[in-house]
C-alpha cells in the first residue's frame, strides 16, 4: 500500500532536509521530556530483547534500522557489550553521528543475510517506508528463527490535541472549515491499529504494548519546534507554512494563557514480532 503522504517517503526529503542532521529529530524528542509516566523507550526495547535472548544477548547481532541519531543503539551497547550493535539508516547524516558499526541502508533491502540477527529495531520509521510490506518482509528474512523483531509507532489517537490545534490554524488561514488533519500525514501510513495485521503476514507470533502518557506543556515553544519540524512533509509552501504557524502560536499562547498549560495525550506502542514465517 502506497502513503498518502509521497513526501513523507521521499528519499530525496528524508535525506537532504528532515534527517540531514540531528537537529529537527531531537526537537520533536525534546516534546516528552516532560511526559507522565515517563516511558523510556530504548530501555523497554533492551528489556524485550533480554527477554527473547534468555537474558544476553553474548555474540549475537542486534540491528537498529533506522537509527537516527542512535539513542536505542547507546542504550543496547550498554546494556548488550558483547554483542555486536549495528546502526542502520537512509540517512549518511544520520549514520555519522552514530559510533562504528554503522551503514547506510534501505530498509527494503536490507544488506544482511538471511537468518544473521538476533534482534532488529525499526522504531518510529516504517511510516517513511515506500513499501512498509516489504521492509517487514526483510527485517523478517533477516532475523534468526529464534529472533525478535521490534517496530513502533504511533497510534491514530496520538496528540490529538496538538492535530486540533493545526487544523484550526489551518482552517483560519484558509478562511474555510476543514476535517481535522495533523501537521503531516507522516504515520498514517502505518499507525498502531494496523501494524499487528501487517507483521503478523510474516511472523508467527506478535504482541503489542500500548504506551499511554500526558504531557503538560507550560509554554509555547516546544509545541511551535514541533509543529516546525514537520514544515517537509507538509503541502503548503515556506510563506504558506509561516503564516500557518504564526496563528498556532496565537492558539497555542491563547490556551496557555487562559488554562495555564495545555496538555497533550500521547498514545504510541511497540508491536513485536517472532518466529518469522518460513521464507
Amino acid at each position: 500500500m502506497k502513503p498518502t503522504d509521497r513526501k513523507s517517503t521521499s528519499r530525496q526529503i528524508l535525506t537532504e532536509e528532515a534527517y540531514n542532521g540531528d537537529a529537527l529529530l531531537s526537537t520533536r524528542q525534546r516534546l516528552y521530556e516532560d511526559q507522565y509516566p515517563a516511558h523510556d523507550l530504548p530501555a523497554l526495547a533492551s528489556d524485550a530483547i533480554k527477554t527473547a535472548c534468555a537474558g544476553s544477548a553474548r555474540g549475537q547481532t542486534i540491528i537498529d534500522v533506522g537509527c537516527g541519531n542512535g539513542r536505542y543503539v547507546e542504550r543496547l551497547r550498554q546494556d548488550f557489550p558483547d554483542a555486536t550493535v549495528i546502526g542502520a539508516d537512509l540517512s549518511p547524516a544520520m549514520v555519522e553521528l552514530v559510533p562504528e558499526p554503522s551503514q547506510v541502508v534501505d530498509i527494503q533491502s536490507l544488506p544482511f543475510a538471511d537468518n544473521s540477527a538476533e534482534a532488529l529495531l525499526a522504531m518510529h520509521m516504517l511510516y517513511h517506508v515506500p513499501d512498509i510490506d516489504q521492509a517487514i518482509f526483510e527485517l523478517a528474512r533477516v532475523c534468526t528463527p529464534e529472533g525478535i523483531v521490534i517496530v513502533s509507532t504511533m497510534s491514530s489517537q496520538d496528540k490529538r490535541e496538538l492535530t486540533q490545534l493545526w487544523s484550526t490554524a489551518l482552517a483560519l488561514y484558509k478562511g474555510e472549515p476543514l476535517p481535522a488533519a495533523p501537521v503531516s500525514q507522516t504515520g498514517v501510513s502505518f499507525l498502531l491499529e494496523d501494524a499487528e495485521a501487517k507483521l503478523a503476514r510474516q511472523f508467527d507470533t506478535v504482541h503489542r504494548l500500548d504506551l499511554r502518557s500526558e504531557v503538560p506543556l507550560r509554554e509555547a515553544g516546544p509545541i511551535l519546534a514541533h509543529m516546525a519540524s514537520q514544515r517537509s512533509f507538509t503541502d503548503l509552501d515556506d510563506a504558506q507554512f509561516d503564516a500557518v504557524l504564526d496563528i498556532a502560536r496565537m492558539l497555542v499562547m491563547g490556551q496557555i494563557e487562559e488554562r495555564g498549560r495545555i496538555v497533550l495525550r500521547t498514545h504510541i506502542g511497540f508491536v513485536i514480532g517472532r518466529e518469522p514465517k518460513p521464507r
